[in-house]
C-alpha cells in the first residue's frame, strides 16, 4: 500500500470516529493539545507495555490468543491516535473555509503527515512521534466522552 493511500484511509478514519464518536474525538483531540508532553510519555510507556505484554502472553500456548488482541489493539490504537494528531494538525494549518468544514481539516492534517513522512530520516521519527503522541492520548482518556467539556477551542478542533 502507498502512503497516498495511507494517508486517504487515515483521513477516512478520522472522518468516521469524528462522526460517530463526535464527543469522545472532540475529549480526545483537546486532550492531546493542553496535555502534548503527558501524552508523548504516555504513548511511549504504552507502547512498551503493550509490546511487553504482547511478548509475554506469547510465550504460552495459551496466551498465544492474548497476545494476538494486544496486538491488534494497540495498532487499532496507534491509528486512532494518529487520526487524532491529524484532525489536530488540521486544525492548526491557517486556511480560508476550514472554520465550516472540518473534513478540509483532517484531510489537511493527513496531507501535512504525508508529506511529512516522505522525508527520509526524520519525517520517519516525526511520525513514529506523531505515532507514540497520538497512541499516549488515546491511552490518557481512553476515548472517553468527559462530563465538563468545557468551551475553549473545542470548536477549533
Amino acid at each position: 500500500m502507498t502512503s497516498l493511500a495511507l494517508a486517504l484511509l487515515l483521513g477516512l478514519l478520522a472522518l468516521v470516529l469524528r462522526s460517530g464518536f463526535p464527543e469522545r474525538f472532540l475529549n480526545l483531540t483537546r486532550t492531546l493539545v493542553e496535555e502534548p508532553g503527558a501524552c508523548l510519555l504516555t504513548g511511549v510507556g504504552g507502547a512498551f507495555a503493550v509490546g511487553g505484554l504482547s511478548l509475554a502472553a506469547a510465550i504460552t500456548v495459551i496466551g498465544l490468543p492474548l497476545a494476538a488482541v494486544l496486538a491488534g489493539a494497540g495498532t487499532l490504537g496507534a491509528y486512532v491516535g494518529l487520526a487524532a494528531v491529524a484532525t489536530v494538525l488540521g486544525a492548526a494549518l491557517p486556511w480560508a473555509g476550514a472554520e465550516s468544514q472540518p473534513q478540509l481539516r483532517v484531510l489537511g492534517g493527513a496531507a501535512v503527515l504525508l508529506v511529512a513522512g516522505w522525508v527520509p530520516v526524520v519525517g520517519r521519527l516525526l511520525l513514529l512521534a506523531a505515532v507514540l503522541y497520538g497512541f499516549g492520548g488515546l491511552l490518557r482518556t481512553r476515548f472517553a466522552p468527559e462530563d465538563d467539556l468545557g468551551t475553549g477551542d473545542a470548536e477549533l478542533l
